[in-house]
């Protein structure tokens, strides 16, 4: 995996993501948040996880890579590098504006103990789809009075 610089904002304004995690787990609080990849990778150092590799719907497939270690992480709330997080009990959200870079989601218990299961939702918003229809709109208005 790369190591990536702390990216700047892109050129133009891409969109937004929101997402939000419910724990699944009776009485546990969850913590959902977004960094660079490279701060994820060494807060997880040592510890025991599973990453999302491939997600699928039709049909429906999910690829994990095990990642075994000894060591329980600090406490994600305790972390400066997170760009956008969530936590506590019931559904837990926030929206992040898209930036370049190499990012990681994280979904975890709140006192960092192991077996995190979530429900989790991700939606994604763009200003861009608005310029981009239109220009499809008047593209289709117009070329039908050509004729070759």
């Amino acid at each position: 995996m790369r190591d990536a610089a702390y990216p700047g904002p892109l050129p133009f304004d891409v969109g937004s993501i929101r997402i939000s995690a419910e724990s699944a787990n009776p009485g546990k609080e969850i913590f959902v948040g977004i960094a660079p990849r490279s701060d994820v990778e060494r807060y997880l150092s040592g510890a025991n996880y599973s990453e999302l590799l491939d997600l699928s719907f039709r049909p429906f497939h999910v690829e994990y890579r095990e990642t075994r270690g000894s060591q329980q992480p600090p406490l994600p709330s305790g972390q400066d590098f997170w760009v956008a997080s969530a936590s506590g009990a019931g559904e837990q959200e926030f929206d992040w504006k898209i930036l370049s870079g190499n990012w990681s989601v994280v979904v975890m218990n709140t006192d960092a103990s192991p077996d995190t299961r979530a429900d989790l939702k991700a939606g994604f918003r763009s200003e861009l789809f608005g310029p981009i229809a239109a220009s499809l709109l008047a593209a289709g208005a117009i070329l039908p009075g050509f004729r070759c």
